[in-house]
This record gives C-alpha cells, sequence and structure tokens, in this order.
C-alpha cells in the first residue's frame, strides 16, 4: 500500500515538473468572446440574447502552475422582457390587453483580474480561472415592440436610453479553457462564466443585473 501512494506522489511530481517547464512566463495577445447573456431579478419574464465581448489577454506565470491574467475588454450584453399592456376598454367593457417585448442591450468597458491554474496534458494546456470584475457602463438602448401591429405603430419605440445605468459594478468570473501551441503562438478556446455581484441600473424602477455565458477564442505570444 506504501509503494502504491509512492508511486502517485512521484507521478504527480513529475507531471507538475514536465507542465511547469512548458508554461511560458507571460504571453499577451487578443480575445474574443461570444455567447448568450440576460438581464436578471426584473418582475417580468425575460429571455436570452446575443453577448459579444472583444478584448486583450495579459496572462503572467506566478509559481508553479498558477499564473495571474489580466483582460481588459469591451462588451455589450442584452436581453429580452415580455409583458402585456393595459390600453382601453372594449364596449362589453372588458380591459384591452396588449403583449409586447422589450429588447434591452447595453454597452460596458471590463476589467477581469483572474487567477488562472494550467496543466499539461500531452500537446495542450488546460486551464481553469476564476476572480472579480470591475464593469463600467458606456450606453444603454431599450427598445419596444408590440404583437399587434397597428398598435404598435402608434405606441412602439426603438433606441431610447437607459437613463438609470450605474456608473460602475462589479461580477464574478469564472470558467475553464485550453490552450495549444501553434508556430510561435498559442491558441486559446475558454468557456466563460460572468456572475453579477452588483445590479449595473435600473429600468422601470426595477434593478437588473447582467450575467453572461461566453466561447472565448484568444491568440496570445
Amino acid at each position: 500500500m506504501k509503494t502504491h501512494s509512492q508511486f502517485i506522489f512521484l507521478l504527480f511530481y513529475f507531471s507538475s515538473i514536465y507542465s511547469v517547464a512548458q508554461i511560458p512566463d507571460f504571453t499577451f495577445g487578443p480575445r474574443i468572446g461570444f455567447g448568450i447573456s440576460n438581464f436578471s431579478k426584473l418582475p417580468s419574464k425575460t429571455g436570452n440574447t446575443f453577448a459579444l465581448q472583444i478584448g486583450l489577454v495579459a496572462c503572467k506565470k506566478v509559481k508553479g502552475n498558477f499564473a495571474i491574467e489580466f483582460c481588459p475588454q469591451v462588451a455589450t450584453y442584452g436581453s429580452r422582457i415580455y409583458g402585456v399592456e393595459q390600453n382601453g376598454t372594449t364596449r362589453s367593457s372588458a380591459p384591452m390587453l396588449y403583449t409586447f417585448h422589450d429588447d434591452l442591450r447595453i454597452g460596458t468597458v471590463e476589467f477581469p483580474f483572474l487567477a488562472k491554474y494550467s496543466l499539461r496534458v500531452e500537446k495542450i494546456y488546460l486551464n481553469a480561472f476564476a476572480g472579480p470584475q470591475i464593469c463600467v457602463s458606456m450606453f444603454g438602448e431599450h427598445s419596444r415592440t408590440y404583437d399587434d401591429q397597428n398598435y404598435n405603430s402608434d405606441h412602439g419605440f426603438s433606441g431610447y436610453s437607459i437613463k438609470d445605468l450605474y456608473d460602475k459594478n462589479y461580477a464574478a468570473v469564472f470558467g475553464i479553457g485550453s490552450e495549444k501551441k501553434i508556430g510561435n503562438g498559442f491558441l486559446g478556446i475558454d468557456v466563460r462564466m460572468q456572475y453579477p455581484l452588483t445590479a449595473s441600473g435600473d429600468i422601470e424602477l426595477s434593478k437588473f443585473y447582467v450575467a453572461s455565458y461566453t466561447l472565448g477564442i484568444a491568440w496570445t505570444q
């Protein structure tokens, strides 16, 4: 039993040494991420819409298999809200109801600070990362479309500014990924989740929180 334990220890030890020796001290390059986002904690039903992130990745090895990663980026996130509006009554005094959906979109500048763990398996690095993120709001847009086309032509709107955006909010970021050395650089793929810690703003007197799930592609050297 002792021999087996020693063998397992030595296997992990030499595997770790081999992995560490191959991890670059510093890499830097562009990253693009795309996926879905949603505005949560609103009183109405919400749906997912498109999310996009464009930025840079700077990764510095600190010790062993561990590194720190700074990923400044600009991003846009959206959500769809479904609702019903009452306006007037029929001849029989029944309420006239009009279903609609709101399309919401915000733009942000984000600064994720991530702790990263990497392990080399064959010719691929497997990564896990997590950390806090500071988000600075740039713009917000609000559009409404009614299902009744005649009613929509009079009451629908698009491109309205979301005025009650907070200047700054915070989120937690975590995910997994992989990298492979190609030529003199590394091609990386990651799956990233952004979980809101504070609200991004107010819509019709309700706070909203922005969550996203993205697939990212990076090229670093």
